[in-house]
């Protein structure tokens, strides 16, 4: 393709390898593909200005992103707030396209953090501005932001649906589901389960560490699974501001010896640990759109979650993976002993999440993504 007719995308992310996370995930995915269908990428990360204050470390990012947008057509930022505003600012002055990804509500999920916020998503949305001040004022910048973008793409219909309710206009709304960017472990799953020190029986949870995860219902229900299936392991990759609070719940559970905390993982690490499991548990009781998720059905990872946000769209209502109620900790307990239990059934479900992983290639994200550059 000619450089004429090459299209010029700043993107404007929150994270960049090494840092490890969806953004980061997604930015380098792009950086790989999309130049190969007539875009050219410049890609600039907050991630350098986190060690200012909050102010100046935006306005010193929004300079950085002022001196790369002149030859650019479209402003593509990954969140509506860190990097958001001051991509919104630079596209305002130099009149470029201004394009946003939401993967979340940036308001609700901090106002949880800070404990502010003690009612799900869905409740939080009915009345967003009765959380106080800080919670108030994130969520009219979300909403103010996202209102001023020509198009905002989201992962799920579920995020569509907030959307909705923060008063954006449909037809400004493209889901555009995540992408599975996957190299599949070459050693079978008995040789990783030797490398990595861990048994057959080894079930795996991943996320950062935030009360609506639910790490701490998975740990609550291990002594139950261990009178079913005495050699279970749990193992929980990230971290974050629950894990001392986890930690002391396996110890005052008495199952330290049967749940592992293994960190932050780089995406490679944590794809051996899915491919050597015996499943993989996703319990929140907020999702978005799972990159996990979409990532073990492509390794072909059995996979339990809660069906909330947009786990069941992954899930496919529960034909590709085993999907139980928020809060039903006796259907997680008989669901986690279905799966030593009912091979047949296990072996439906993986092969169903095999043919839906199809739905996730780089190709596909990117060609429709192209449209809206």
């Amino acid at each position: 393709m000619s450089t004429q007719t090459r299209k010029k995308v700043l993107l404007a992310t929150p994270l960049y390898p090494p840092d490890i996370g969806g953004p980061a995930t997604y930015a380098t995915m792009l950086e790989r593909f999309l130049p190969l269908s007539g875009v050219d990428l410049t890609v600039v990360a907050f991630t350098p200005y986190r060690r200012f204050v909050k102010g100046i470390s935006h306005l010193l990012y929004a300079v950085a992103l002022f001196s790369h947008a002149r030859h650019a057509e479209t402003i593509f930022a990954l969140d509506p707030v860190s990097v958001g505003v001051p991509a919104l600012l630079v596209a305002r002055l130099l009149g470029k396209k201004f394009i946003i990804k939401v993967v979340g509500d940036y308001a609700w999920e901090q106002g949880v953090r800070s404990g502010t916020v003690t009612v799900s998503l869905d409740k939080y949305l009915r009345t967003p501005f009765s959380y106080g001040w800080r919670t108030s004022l994130r969520a009219h910048v979300e909403r103010a932001v996202a209102s001023h973008a020509q198009t905002l793409i989201v992962p799920s219909g579920y995020l569509k649906k907030v959307l909705l309710t923060w008063g954006i206009d449909p037809s400004r709304l493209v889901v555009i589901p995540n992408v599975a960017l996957i190299d599949r472990p070459t050693e079978s799953p008995e040789a990783l389960q030797k490398i990595l020190g861990i048994g057959p029986a080894t079930l795996v949870s991943a996320g950062r560490l935030v009360p609506w995860k639910q790490f701490d219902r998975i740990i609550r229900i291990m002594p139950e699974i261990l009178k079913k299936v005495p050699n279970a392991e749990l193992c929980i990759a990230g971290d974050g501001p629950d894990a001392e609070h986890l930690v002391a719940l396996t110890h005052s559970l008495q199952v330290t010896e049967n749940v592992h905390f293994l960190g932050r993982l780089s995406t490679e690490d944590l794809h051996r640990y899915l491919v050597a499991s015996r499943a993989f548990i996703l319990v929140s009781t907020y999702e978005g759109f799972s990159h996990i998720l979409i990532e073990a059905l492509a390794l072909g990872t059995p996979i339990i979650a809660s069906d909330a946000g947009g786990n069941t769209e992954v899930l496919e209502e529960g034909r590709a993976g085993y999907l139980v109620p928020l809060n039903d900790d006796g259907a997680l307990i008989r669901t986690v002993e279905e799966i030593f239990t009912d091979q047949e059934g296990v072996a439906r479900r993986v092969a169903e999440g095999l043919r839906s992983a199809g739905r996730y290639t780089p190709t596909a994200h990117i060609d429709c993504l192209r449209t809206y550059l």
